[in-house]
């Protein structure tokens, strides 16, 4: 390939999850560049200490589709904080097959899940489901 101005651009980024959106949650690269005279190669090498980052939505609609209307409140509450913890412990089971081994890579994966409700019987205490998660 040889070089010319303004002939490639190459967005650098950081090498870390800095912002939990969801184009962070991706596998992440570095290149070295390999520059001779006038002709220069990009080589591109998977990172392998980056913490796995899972970025999911969720709607706690889907969740009360399986509920029958007259459940009782605290039977709803309870399905509804069951539905997210398995939501939760999945992304973190899912989280292992990132690992890559090496030894200063984070083991506990970042998890952002957000958890949108319609109606105001479509809640629970997030609270409670951190301490049962963690």
């Amino acid at each position: 390939m040889v070089f010319t101005p303004f002939t490639n651009l190459n967005h650098l980024g950081s090498p870390v999850a800095t912002s939990l959106c969801p184009g962070e949650a991706v596998e992440k690269f570095c290149g070295i560049l390999s520059v001779y005279k006038q002709t220069f190669k990009l080589e591109k090498r998977k990172l392998r200490t980056v913490r796995p980052l899972f970025f999911q939505d969720i709607m706690l609609k889907d969740a009360m589709a399986g509920l029958p209307r007259s459940v009782r409140e605290h039977d709803r509450v309870k399905a509804l904080e069951t539905y997210v913890e398995t939501r939760v412990k999945s992304l973190i089971q899912d989280s292992v097959d990132l690992l890559t081994g090496h030894e200063k890579q984070p083991t506990e994966p970042l998890i952002r899940l957000r958890v949108f409700h319609d109606k105001a019987d479509e809640t629970f205490n997030p609270i409670r489901l951190v301490s049962i998660i963690t």
